[in-house]
């Protein structure tokens, strides 16, 4: 008895033209991406050619938007690799018909489209919600850092700055001399003689240093840094230490579907709050829908947040880490605290009418003296939080939030940005959080069985 396997025969000829629309299972996410383009408003890309017919045929742009939507969406940024993948990938080559654009033209079309395509959020955000996604019970605001495609080790002060192009000058000057002899050497490398990026790095420095003494009067002053790689860039911190890249915000539904996305530089959250609560409510509306609760960590917490009228009830935490709550009636705890501090009541008796140790109230009392405003405000944030509706509310905050930031870092390899600068990396991640949403559209069932 022989074995008996399938047969292998590469030189097999098809008996009939074979059809691509064959090679991919009905429900494949290629489907979905294709079904979801059509749907689209591509007026923006169509306008960029000309209408004229002249020149060298260009690559429909519905067939490199559904490529590059695609190729973000198995978590595929590498113009080469989407290159390689239109002629070993069937789901590649049946998006892209069969065609094998370079990566060159893959990279100049993100480039150039780069406001475009950071435009279609929008449309998948309607789409979702046309197919009954959008859980708008909570709204979760929350902030990931991304590294960026450069090195800490790239960081210079201005002083380091100016005494490279000052030590490159002379060390020109020096060669050119030796070359040249009489004639004239002492012209800057052409990176050095860019004055605009010069001017552009000094007015980050001058930024970046006029914040940092905002934000801490009393620090120690240290000389701010500029990337030389990625100029836009920023030291960020995180809980595995500190790395150089971005704060990239989301605002996401209680189904998980990102509703607002946003690039910044400041590590700091406290001041994301709220443009990023305002352009979640403005999305939501331009599709029906309207947020209930917004929920945010102790990172976005001040006394301007927790009373800042945002067009929806906000839950934020105060403290990283907090004790039990005190839960009374802050006006009634204001007026004793006033009354503690004229010396009309004693600390002891205010502390036994709330119920709390002496040396608590003597704590409100020096906070409130410290500033009555900011006191106040974490005061009655506390207390929304103590009631057990807003609690279980603010519990939902991680459940939301946190695993779209694991899916888009941790499952479809987002640690890093592939592109540098401000407007490069924030059309990036509008990008991953626009293919997260149509991720969740098809695996929703929305997408149609196939093309």
């Amino acid at each position: 008895m022989g074995f008996n396997f399938r047969s292998v025969d590469r030189d097999q000829l098809y008996v009939m033209p074979p059809s691509i629309t064959e090679w991919l299972p009905e429900g494949h996410f290629a489907w979905a991406v294709l079904a979801a383009v059509d749907e689209m408003d591509l007026a923006e890309f169509i306008a960029a050619h000309r209408s004229d017919g002249r020149g060298g045929a260009a690559y429909d742009p519905a067939m490199m938007v559904g490529l590059l939507l695609y190729a973000y969406g198995v978590g595929e940024r590498s113009s080469r690799r989407i290159e390689r993948r239109c002629t070993e990938d069937v789901a590649f080559r049946v998006i892209a018909a069969n065609s094998v654009p370079d990566h060159a033209t893959l990279a100049r079309f993100v480039t150039r489209h780069e406001a475009a395509l950071a435009g279609l959020f929008a449309d998948v955000l309607t789409m979702c919600a046309r197919a009954g996604l959008i859980d708008t019970s909570v709204v979760a605001i929350d902030g990931t850092k991304i590294a960026a495609d450069a090195a800490g080790a790239a960081n210079r002060s201005l002083t380091d700055v100016a005494r490279a192009v000052v030590r490159e000058a002379i060390e020109t000057d020096r060669s050119e001399d030796d070359e040249l002899g009489k004639a004239r050497g002492d012209e800057l490398p052409a990176p050095l003689r860019n004055r605009e990026w010069i001017k552009r790095a000094m007015g980050a420095i001058s930024k970046d240093r006029e914040r940092s003494i905002a934000r801490r009067p009393n620090a120690p002053r240290n000389e701010p840094k500029i990337n030389l790689t990625d100029p836009d860039s920023r030291i960020m911190r995180r809980p595995q230490g500190f790395v150089q890249g971005y704060n990239a915000q989301a605002a996401v539904s209680g189904d998980q579907i990102v509703v607002a996305a946003a690039l910044l530089q400041d590590p700091v959250d406290t001041d994301a709050l709220k443009p990023m609560a305002e352009q979640a409510l403005i999305h939501l509306e331009r599709v029906g829908k309207s947020a209930a609760t917004l929920l945010a960590d102790a990172g976005y917490w001040s006394p301007e947040n927790g009373i800042a009228e945002l067009g929806a009830e906000l839950l934020i935490a105060t403290h990283k880490r907090t004790a039990s709550p005190i839960v009374v009636n802050v006006d009634e705890l204001q007026t004793f605290i006033e009354g503690a501090i004229a010396g009309a009541i004693t600390h002891r008796t205010a502390a036994a009418r709330f119920g709390i140790p002496k040396t608590n109230f003597t704590r409100l009392v020096e906070a409130y003296q410290h500033d009555a405003r900011a006191s106040l405000s974490r005061l009655r944030m506390v207390a929304k939080l103590a009631d057990p509706a807003a609690r279980r509310l603010y519990g939902r905050r991680g459940i939301t939030v946190e695993p779209v930031f694991g899916q888009i870092k941790s499952v479809r390899g987002m640690g890093r940005f592939r592109r540098r600068g401000l407007a490069a990396c924030t059309a990036e991640w509008m990008m991953m959080v626009t293919t997260h949403n149509l991720l969740k559209w098809w695996r929703h069932g929305a997408g149609p069985a196939a093309a």
